[in-house]
């Protein structure tokens, strides 16, 4: 299986999905839940490559999928932990993406997976929102 950390770099034919979304979640079963939907546009979109930020919940879920189907995955991890190294990570991750799915908490405090997919939303890319 093929792996990465940002600044490696590998052949990547197929469409590469980007799955991003919430850190926590209150609604009980929501991470089972998250977990099928991201099988579902994994099979649906059948990726070369899966795109993610490294964070805990969503992003982190989806490596896991990923590696349980044996697809390749890249996290790119913020350069600080500060509004502008989440800001550069989220810009490269919407940039990388040709389709991004964002999972987000309903009840959420914070708004950067929803802004990384305004950004994709902004230069063409298909993107897919779901509330838990």
């Amino acid at each position: 299986m093929l792996a990465a950390r940002t600044g490696e770099c590998f052949d990547v034919t197929g469409p590469k999905l980007a799955i991003i979304g919430s850190r926590e979640f209150i609604v009980p079963n929501a991470i089972l839940y998250s977990r099928n939907v991201i099988q579902h546009y994994l099979d649906l979109f059948r990726p070369s490559l899966v795109v993610s930020g490294g964070a805990t919940g969503i992003d982190s879920l989806a490596i896991d999928v990923a590696e349980h189907n044996k697809i390749p995955f890249i996290e790119y991890l913020p350069a600080s932990k500060d509004w502008p190294g989440y800001r550069a990570r989220n810009l490269q991750i919407a940039e990388e993406c040709d389709i991004m799915v964002c999972i987000r908490c309903h009840m959420a405090t914070s708004y950067g997976s929803g802004w990384t997919a305004d950004r994709a939303k902004e230069m063409g890319k298909d993107v897919r929102q779901l509330w838990i």
